[in-house]
C-alpha cells in the first residue's frame, strides 16, 4: 500500500504544480500595464524604470534605463519598438532579458492577447519617460572660464 500512495502523492503534486504554472498568465489579460509592469519588469528594471531593480545583477548586461526610451530615439517614443522586443524570443540571447512570450505562453498561442498584453506594458513605459536633459548654457563669447578675470 505505502509503495503505492508515494507515486500517487508525487502525481498529484506535479499535476497541481502544472495546473498553476498553466494558469496563472490568464490573470495578466486583466491586469493594467502598471501591475504588469510591477509583476514582470520590476525586479531587473526598477519601479521607477530606471534600470536599478532588485535582480539587475541576474542579468547578462545591466537592464535598460526606460526612463530614456524617447531621448535615445531623438525624443519620440516608439510603442512599435517596446511591443518588438517584448515579442523577440531571442531578446534573451542577447540582453539576458526574458521575451515576454516565456512570461505569457500560458495563454497560448493567441498573438492578439499577447500583443494587448504588450501594448500595455508598451503604453505604462510610456508615461515613465523623462524630459530630456536640457543642454548646457553656452559659453559667454570672449570669457575662458578655466581662468581668473583679466584685469585691464
Amino acid at each position: 500500500m505505502a509503495n503505492r500512495t508515494v507515486p500517487r502523492v508525487l502525481a498529484f503534486w506535479f499535476v497541481l504544480a502544472l495546473a498553476v504554472t498553466l494558469a496563472w498568465p490568464k490573470e495578466a489579460i486583466r491586469m493594467t500595464g502598471a501591475e504588469l509592469y510591477a509583476n514582470y519588469c520590476a525586479s531587473c528594471h526598477g519601479p521607477k524604470g530606471e534600470g536599478d531593480g532588485p535582480d539587475k545583477a541576474k542579468s547578462k548586461r545591466p537592464p535598460s534605463d526606460l526612463t530614456r526610451m524617447a531621448e535615445r530615439n531623438g525624443g519620440k517614443f516608439s510603442r512599435e519598438r517596446v511591443v518588438a522586443v517584448l515579442s523577440d524570443p531571442e531578446a534573451y540571447v542577447v540582453t539576458g532579458m526574458p521575451s515576454g512570450r516565456f512570461f505569457f505562453s500560458g495563454l497560448g498561442d493567441s498573438p492578439v492577447k499577447q500583443k494587448m498584453i504588450y501594448r500595455r506594458l508598451a503604453d505604462f513605459i510610456e508615461t515613465l519617460q523623462k524630459p530630456a536633459e536640457p543642454p548646457p548654457p553656452p559659453a559667454s563669447p570672449g570669457k575662458d572660464e578655466g581662468s581668473p578675470p583679466r584685469r585691464p
